[in-house]
Protein backbone atom coordinates (compact mmCIF):
# COMPACT_ATOMS: atom_id res chain seq x y z
CA UNK A 1 0.00 0.00 0.00
CA UNK A 2 1.15 3.52 -0.99
CA UNK A 3 -0.21 6.95 0.34
CA UNK A 4 1.02 10.28 -0.63
CA UNK A 5 0.07 13.86 -0.88
CA UNK A 6 -2.32 13.87 2.34
CA UNK A 7 -3.67 16.62 4.50
CA UNK A 8 -5.56 15.85 7.55
CA UNK A 9 -6.51 18.62 9.59
CA UNK A 10 -8.37 17.70 12.83
CA UNK A 11 -6.79 20.02 15.67
CA UNK A 12 -9.60 18.92 18.29
CA UNK A 13 -9.55 15.64 17.67
CA UNK A 14 -7.73 12.03 18.98
CA UNK A 15 -7.14 8.93 16.47
CA UNK A 16 -5.85 11.39 13.51
CA UNK A 17 -4.25 9.54 10.90
CA UNK A 18 -4.61 7.35 7.72
CA UNK A 19 -5.54 4.35 9.81
CA UNK A 20 -7.12 5.75 13.00
CA UNK A 21 -7.67 3.07 15.45
CA UNK A 22 -6.21 -0.43 14.09
CA UNK A 23 -7.33 -3.38 16.27
CA UNK A 24 -5.46 -7.33 16.30
CA UNK A 25 -3.80 -6.72 12.03
CA UNK A 26 -1.06 -7.73 10.41
CA UNK A 27 0.52 -5.24 8.17
CA UNK A 28 3.09 -4.99 5.93
CA UNK A 29 4.68 -3.17 3.45
CA UNK A 30 2.85 0.23 3.50
CA UNK A 31 4.37 3.55 2.09
CA UNK A 32 3.48 6.90 3.57
CA UNK A 33 5.24 9.70 1.66
CA UNK A 34 4.30 13.78 1.76
CA UNK A 35 1.58 13.63 4.72
CA UNK A 36 0.60 16.54 6.65
CA UNK A 37 -1.73 15.99 9.98
CA UNK A 38 -2.62 17.90 12.78
CA UNK A 39 -5.17 16.32 15.74
CA UNK A 40 -5.39 16.44 18.91
CA UNK A 41 -4.19 13.38 20.64
CA UNK A 42 -2.94 10.07 19.33
CA UNK A 43 -1.63 11.89 15.77
CA UNK A 44 0.44 9.78 13.40
CA UNK A 45 0.65 9.64 9.29
CA UNK A 46 -0.18 6.17 9.46
CA UNK A 47 -1.09 4.29 12.90
CA UNK A 48 -2.32 6.73 15.69
CA UNK A 49 -2.98 3.55 17.93
CA UNK A 50 -2.49 0.04 17.44
CA UNK A 51 -4.17 -1.94 19.37
CA UNK A 52 -2.58 -5.72 18.99
CA UNK A 53 -1.35 -9.27 19.99
CA UNK A 54 0.30 -11.81 18.68
CA UNK A 55 0.66 -9.55 15.74
CA UNK A 56 3.00 -8.65 12.94
CA UNK A 57 3.99 -5.26 11.46
CA UNK A 58 6.89 -4.74 8.94
CA UNK A 59 8.55 -3.13 6.19
CA UNK A 60 6.66 0.75 7.01
CA UNK A 61 8.60 3.53 5.57
CA UNK A 62 7.25 6.91 5.87
CA UNK A 63 9.06 9.54 4.48
CA UNK A 64 8.34 13.96 4.76
CA UNK A 65 5.44 13.58 7.21
CA UNK A 66 4.59 16.96 8.80
CA UNK A 67 2.79 15.80 12.14
CA UNK A 68 0.94 18.31 15.17
CA UNK A 69 -0.53 17.21 18.06
CA UNK A 70 -1.93 19.79 20.94
CA UNK A 71 -1.70 16.56 23.45
CA UNK A 72 -0.39 12.99 24.00
CA UNK A 73 1.23 10.39 21.70
CA UNK A 74 2.60 11.79 18.52
CA UNK A 75 4.86 9.74 16.69
CA UNK A 76 6.78 9.91 12.62
CA UNK A 77 4.96 6.81 12.23
CA UNK A 78 2.68 5.53 15.16
CA UNK A 79 1.24 7.21 18.07
CA UNK A 80 0.64 4.83 20.79
CA UNK A 81 1.16 1.17 20.40
CA UNK A 82 -0.89 -1.19 23.07
CA UNK A 83 -0.98 -4.66 24.02
CA UNK A 84 1.88 -5.45 21.73
CA UNK A 85 3.25 -8.58 23.80
CA UNK A 86 4.34 -10.21 22.00
CA UNK A 87 3.76 -8.99 18.82
CA UNK A 88 6.73 -7.54 16.43
CA UNK A 89 7.21 -4.49 15.05
CA UNK A 90 10.24 -4.81 12.71
CA UNK A 91 12.17 -2.64 9.68
CA UNK A 92 10.38 0.54 10.13
CA UNK A 93 11.81 3.50 8.61
CA UNK A 94 11.16 7.48 9.23
CA UNK A 95 12.90 9.82 7.05
CA UNK A 96 12.59 14.16 6.83
CA UNK A 97 9.73 13.88 9.95
CA UNK A 98 8.53 17.09 11.63
CA UNK A 99 6.76 15.66 14.86
CA UNK A 100 5.37 17.92 17.33
CA UNK A 101 3.66 17.38 20.48
CA UNK A 102 2.74 17.96 24.02
CA UNK A 103 4.27 14.94 25.59
CA UNK A 104 5.28 11.13 24.58
CA UNK A 105 6.44 12.14 21.42
CA UNK A 106 8.85 10.14 19.20
CA UNK A 107 10.20 10.32 15.47
CA UNK A 108 9.01 6.76 14.68
CA UNK A 109 6.50 6.34 17.98
CA UNK A 110 5.26 8.42 20.72
CA UNK A 111 4.96 5.12 22.73
CA UNK A 112 6.21 2.07 21.37
CA UNK A 113 9.16 -0.15 20.65
CA UNK A 114 10.44 -2.44 17.60
CA UNK A 115 13.57 -3.96 15.91
CA UNK A 116 15.48 -2.21 12.75
CA UNK A 117 14.29 1.07 13.29
CA UNK A 118 15.87 3.88 11.21
CA UNK A 119 14.92 7.68 11.91
CA UNK A 120 16.70 9.84 10.01
CA UNK A 121 17.05 13.74 8.79
CA UNK A 122 14.10 14.80 11.21
CA UNK A 123 12.86 16.87 14.07
CA UNK A 124 11.47 16.01 17.35
CA UNK A 125 10.18 18.27 19.76
CA UNK A 126 7.45 19.18 22.68
CA UNK A 127 7.38 19.53 26.32
CA UNK A 128 8.43 15.73 28.16
CA UNK A 129 8.92 12.15 27.22
CA UNK A 130 10.18 13.21 23.65
CA UNK A 131 13.03 11.04 22.07
CA UNK A 132 14.29 9.94 19.11
CA UNK A 133 13.26 6.74 17.78
CA UNK A 134 10.33 6.91 21.05
CA UNK A 135 8.95 9.51 23.80
CA UNK A 136 8.78 5.67 26.04
CA UNK A 137 9.38 2.43 24.33
CA UNK A 138 6.81 0.08 26.01
CA UNK A 139 8.17 -2.42 28.52
CA UNK A 140 9.40 -4.95 25.84
CA UNK A 141 12.49 -5.10 23.88
CA UNK A 142 14.09 -2.86 21.57
CA UNK A 143 17.11 -3.32 18.96
CA UNK A 144 18.68 -2.79 16.07
CA UNK A 145 17.79 1.63 16.35
CA UNK A 146 19.56 3.99 14.50
CA UNK A 147 18.78 7.56 14.82
CA UNK A 148 20.98 9.55 12.56
CA UNK A 149 20.75 13.39 12.29
CA UNK A 150 17.72 14.08 14.58
CA UNK A 151 17.27 17.23 16.46
CA UNK A 152 14.99 16.23 19.40
CA UNK A 153 13.84 18.98 21.76
CA UNK A 154 11.87 19.46 24.99
CA UNK A 155 10.94 22.34 27.73
CA UNK A 156 10.56 20.18 30.57
CA UNK A 157 12.07 17.17 31.12
CA UNK A 158 12.68 13.31 29.85
CA UNK A 159 14.21 14.21 26.41
CA UNK A 160 16.33 12.09 24.86
CA UNK A 161 18.40 11.25 21.61
CA UNK A 162 17.03 7.57 21.74
CA UNK A 163 13.96 8.08 23.74
CA UNK A 164 12.23 10.51 26.24
CA UNK A 165 11.28 7.81 29.09
CA UNK A 166 12.42 4.03 29.16
CA UNK A 167 10.31 2.07 32.26
CA UNK A 168 10.62 -0.73 34.19
CA UNK A 169 11.15 -4.07 31.89
CA UNK A 170 12.09 -2.36 29.10
CA UNK A 171 15.45 -3.76 27.32
CA UNK A 172 16.86 -1.56 24.10
CA UNK A 173 19.65 -3.31 22.73
CA UNK A 174 22.34 -2.16 19.45
CA UNK A 175 21.35 1.14 18.75
CA UNK A 176 23.45 4.27 17.80
CA UNK A 177 22.05 8.01 18.44
CA UNK A 178 23.89 10.54 16.16
CA UNK A 179 21.32 13.39 17.18
CA UNK A 180 21.27 16.41 19.03
CA UNK A 181 18.90 16.23 22.30
CA UNK A 182 18.45 19.79 23.56
CA UNK A 183 16.56 19.92 27.30
CA UNK A 184 16.16 22.52 30.51
CA UNK A 185 15.48 19.49 32.73
CA UNK A 186 16.81 15.98 32.78
CA UNK A 187 18.36 15.12 29.81
CA UNK A 188 18.65 11.05 28.65
CA UNK A 189 21.24 10.99 25.71
CA UNK A 190 22.11 7.24 25.39
CA UNK A 191 25.43 6.12 22.96
CA UNK A 192 26.09 2.57 22.33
Amino acid sequence: MKFTNINMSADYRSYVGIFGHTFSSNIENVEANNINIRGSAYVAPLFPEFDSSEKYVSNITVDTVDVNARSSYSGGAFGYIASVKPSTFSNITVNNATVHGYDYVGGAFGVGTATNVLVTNSNISGTSQIGGFSGSPSALASSDIVVDNVNVSGTLQRVGGIAGQVTSGTTISEFDALSHAICPGNLLLLKN
